[in-house]
């Protein structure tokens, strides 16, 4: 299978920042999708919950299933913070990356390519005025 999307892998610098742009967008996607997910339980946790504490008196069944929820919500509220940091860590890295890559592509690889397009329109220039030359050379002799 050939991808249709060619990347730019002629220096790494564009590779650099490049992964880094995806790692950003899949950081911000995945940052979305665990605080949805986690809000959701969150609501439905609270609605159980309020539903038992109105209750003045709670069978063994349902003080368990009060307690249950109260940890799961501590349980959650940890996790919360672990994957958050872990998505806070993808995102600073993919900064990095991309700055890192592009700084280094615009101060390093970009005046080269700059000057070996001024020098091949240079020497394109020179050949065009040599070929006239000759051309014209060739149609006085004619």
């Amino acid at each position: 299978m050939n991808s249709k999307v060619s990347l730019p892998t002629d220096n790494i610098y564009k590779f650099y920042s490049l992964f880094g742009l995806v790692l950003l967008i899949s950081s911000f996607i995945l940052f979305l999708q665990t605080y949805t997910s986690f809000q959701e339980r969150s609501f439905d946790r609270f609605i159980e919950l309020e539903i038992l504490n109105n209750q003045e008196v709670l069978e063994p069944k349902e003080l368990a299933k009060k307690t249950v929820l109260e940890a799961k919500a501590k349980i959650d509220e940890s996790d919360k913070e672990l994957y958050m940091h872990f998505i806070g860590s993808f995102i600073a890295i993919s900064l990095l990356l991309i700055f890192y890559g592009f700084r280094k592509w615009h101060v390093k690889i970009q005046p080269q390519q700059d000057l070996i397009a001024q020098k091949q329109v240079e020497k394109l220039t020179l050949e065009i005025q040599i070929l006239k030359k000759q051309s014209s050379k060739f149609h006085i002799n004619r």
